[in-house]
This record gives C-alpha cells, structure tokens and sequence, in this order.
C-alpha cells in the first residue's frame, strides 16, 4: 500500500458534485507510474487512466472507488450572519452538532465555520430527549450580520466539507488504523492508485488485457458520476472497491451482514454482482491466503448497480473495505491490512485470470 499517496488524495476536500482537486492529484500521480497513462477527467471530474494493451479487442478490466466525499450546500445567509444548508449525501444532524468544516468559496477560499446547538439551559425539558433536525441547525462564521458574511465571499450555492485536518494514519497501539473524513470512499481511490504499480505492463500486454483504473464522481448524490464513465470504458469486467459497516456489538450491526475490520477484504454477493467472478475471487483468496470475507445483500446502494446496467455485456461485482463510523463527518475508521487484502486480490486475480473466459 502506498500510504503516502492515499494521505495526500484523503487531505484533497472532493465534496460531492466538484471533485477537480481529487481528479487531478490521481491522476498526475497515476501518470508518473511506470506504463500508466491519462484517459480522460470529464466534466463532472471523473478521472480515468489505464495500463497495458492498446489493441481494440483487449480485455479491459475496470478497477473503479468514487472519489466524492458527504458534504453541505449553502442555501441561505441570515440577517445575523449564520447560514442555513442542505446535506450532499447521508448525514445525520448528530454528525453536524459540534463539528468544523470550511466553506469553499467561488474564488477558492476555505473559511472555517462550525456547528453547535443552543446551550442545554436554554433548551425546554422536552427538547433535550430529541435529537434536533437539520432545519433547526445553523453554521457560525463569526460574523454578525449577512453583509459580513458576504464579504468573506461566502454566498448560496458555496459547498461545506468537514475539517479534515486531523487526519490519523497511523492510529491505535500498532498504527494499523486509518481516521479521518472522506474514507468513504477515498480509500477505495487509494486502491485503485496502487494496483497498476503492482502488475507488469509486458504480461498485460502479452495477455492483451488493458485495465482501467477509474475514480468516480458523485456516488454520494445519486451515483450520477459512474454512468458517463462507464459508457466511455465499456469494460469486460468490473472490480468496484467501496466500504460496508464494521460490525460490532459495541457501535451496531447491519442486518446480520457480519463483516470486521481486520478481517480482510468483504466480498459482495447479490443481483448485481456476477457470480462466476465471485467464485474466481473466492478461488484465488484461498489458493493465495488472501483474507476475505463473504456478505449478501440487495442490488443498489453503490456504483456496482450503475455498472451492471449500463455497460454491454460486463461481469461485476463489489469489494468492500470494512469501515467504522460510516458517514460521520471527520471519524470515519479503516484497517490498512483489509486495503491491502484487497490490493493484493485484485492483483493476483489480474495475473492469473484466463482472458478467453470472460470474452
């Protein structure tokens, strides 16, 4: 795992709906690895780069995270200078309560704000059993009046991301958690830096097979990034990586869908996973002693559906990185032993697949 890489893509702020700054980090880093090239960053910052065969029958293989990170969207500046906003994605008023973030501006200031609640004194007996509603929450700036707040540059449509700045990547008593904001899904972009640089471009070739390493934008609002994507690569096979819960008594589980952090890399199955490609990943984990775990679920909730539906003809299905505190802002939890077991079977799986198989 290339760890310096993925502390730098995780320190990038990539609110959903304008991930430039993380479209260009991976992919200027992607093109320095050895027989990595640009393919594409379109107009909602998808970015594409690629590896091996240039012919037009090569198998092509799409390794793919989305790149887009939970948010807050500026709806209205108050006389007294706080301000209103709506979520960009799935997050809880009790995420909001008492956390920083910046406010990115249209000239690309970052002003720092946060959120709190009134004063438990302040509040009636009734209202502390309830947990507020985000209409009921306001972003201070510091300021005291919509004039203020104006000349700071802050103004409706500005995009809110969480303070990232106490990023841990090397956190617990042997360092082997990552913490921070974004982790959903910017570890799956990490991935998908490292495994280019982990195969030989001359076995790709002579397997002809190009794989495409993608970071895709806007999972988060609708997983509206992934179809402009797709349609342009129009792979033969679909690795996506996201993140599922880490499921523990202590912060709850999902359903009975067990999967742990320190566990190893969680395999998907259901309607909108291929299952022969499963049971080739399943094959090569136990040949290899690559850890892996095994949930079952419904189609949606990731790109995986978006891929399936809108590729011709493409075997897909979904990896998982364990993760604790799942949309919580600035705290979200991985374990870089289960990115790693899942780098090292989507490496394996590369080099030892039989191409005429999937043709």
């Amino acid at each position: 795992m290339e760890i310096k890489f993925l502390e730098n893509f995780l320190k990038v702020y990539r609110p959903s709906g304008f991930e430039k700054e993380g479209a260009d980090v991976f992919t200027i880093d992607s093109c320095k690895l050895n027989g990595v090239r640009k393919e594409f960053i379109d107009k909602m910052w998808n970015a594409c780069v690629s590896i091996g065969s240039d012919r037009e029958d090569a198998l092509k293989i799409l390794i793919s995270g989305h790149s887009d990170q939970n948010c807050l969207i500026v709806t209205e500046i108050t006389k007294n200078g706080f301000l209103k906003y709506a979520t960009q994605g799935g997050i809880s008023p009790k995420t909001v309560i008492d956390s920083d973030f910046y406010v990115i501006t249209s000239d690309k200031k970052y002003i720092p704000c946060f959120c709190s609640y009134k004063a438990i004194h302040l509040e009636k007996p009734d209202d502390r059993k309830k947990c507020p509603e985000h209409k009921d929450l306001y972003l201070d700036l510091g300021c005291t009046s919509r004039e203020e707040v104006e000349e700071l540059g802050v103004q409706i449509g500005d995009l809110v991301v969480f303070n990232n700045e106490r990023l841990m990547m090397n956190f617990g008593p042997k360092g082997d958690y990552i913490v921070g904001s974004g982790l959903d899904d910017g570890v799956a972009c990490g991935i998908v830096y490292d495994v280019p640089s982990m195969l030989n471009e001359d076995e790709l070739q002579e397997k002809n097979i190009r794989v495409y390493g993608a970071c895709i934008t806007s999972e988060e609002t609708g997983a509206r990034g992934v179809g402009p994507a797709v349609r342009k690569i129009q792979p033969h096979i679909s690795i996506d990586i996201d993140v599922c819960h880490d499921c523990i008594k202590e912060i709850g589980e999902d359903e009975g869908r067990i999967s742990k952090m320190g566990c190893g890399v969680v395999l998907n199955y259901g309607p909108d996973k291929y299952r022969p490609l499963n049971e080739e990943l399943k094959k090569i984990a136990k040949d290899y002693d690559i850890k892996l775990q095994s949930i079952a679920g419904k189609a949606g909730g990731t790109n995986t559906n978006n891929i399936q539906m809108m590729s011709y003809n493409c075997a897909t299905t979904l990896l998982s990185i364990p993760c604790r505190y799942m949309h919580s802002g600035t705290h979200e939890m991985v374990n870089k032993n289960d990115i790693e077991s899942c780098e090292n079977l989507i490496e394996k799986f590369i080099h030892y697949t039989n191409t005429s198989k999937w043709e």
